[in-house]
């Protein structure tokens, strides 16, 4: 006769909720990251707009081309 019996496999032991502590990591540094990527959008749209008021304050300057080369 055959052997009727099936056999399992061992599985690795692990810590029980290893799967929720790693989407929570996951999630903590997604959240960084997007933190970070926001932080520097703020800072490169002030930079921009600084620079785009220069730029038009330069513009407003009515000098001849001989007096300001």
């Amino acid at each position: 006769m055959e052997d009727t019996q099936i056999r399992r496999r061992k599985t690795r032991t692990r810590m029980p909720n290893f799967r929720e502590i790693k989407l929570i990591r996951d999630r903590e540094s997604k959240r960084i990251i997007r933190q970070q990527y926001i932080a520097d959008c703020r800072a490169l749209k002030d930079e921009l707009a600084e620079l785009t008021e220069s730029a038009n304050d330069i513009r407003k300057w009515d000098l001849p081309w001989k007096q300001s080369a």
